[in-house]
């Protein structure tokens, strides 16, 4: 997936996917570093944290670990800090409208700017991380 490869995460980066379920793309920032680094994969939702855990078990990696707190108002962390972090903050999914034509049926204007404070505010966090 382009995200995993724009994300330049390297051998014994450690690496936060801050909105990660279903965790295709944890998983393969995982198999990038080769359990060389650690990755969290962080999801607010509780019914998409089960998937998560699901996918990131059948992957086998030592590597990985779920977290379950809104990305927003994640813990501190130690003050190395991550490498890397991905954001890959909920949206509209407007952008699918071409595999998923029901899409048009549901947009309205306000569906964006109502997910646009969330994305600044988890671009913030993930910034001060």
């Amino acid at each position: 997936m382009l995200p995993v490869l724009a994300l330049g995460a390297r051998p014994g980066h450690v690496v936060l996917d801050m909105c990660a379920s279903p965790g295709s793309k944890t998983t393969q920032i995982a198999e990038h570093l080769g359990d060389s680094g650690p990755v969290l994969a962080n999801e607010i939702v509780n019914s998409r944290v089960n998937m998560l855990v699901t996918n990131v078990q059948r992957h086998s990696s030592r590597s990985m670990a779920v977290i379950h707190h809104d990305g927003r108002h994640l813990p501190r962390v130690p003050e190395s800090g991550f490498d890397r972090i991905l954001v890959d903050a909920p949206c509209t999914g407007s952008g699918t409208t071409r595999k998923n034509p029901d899409v048009w049926g549901r947009w309205l204007p306000s569906g964006g700017r109502s997910l646009h404070d969330l994305q600044v505010a988890l671009l913030s966090k993930a910034s001060r991380c």
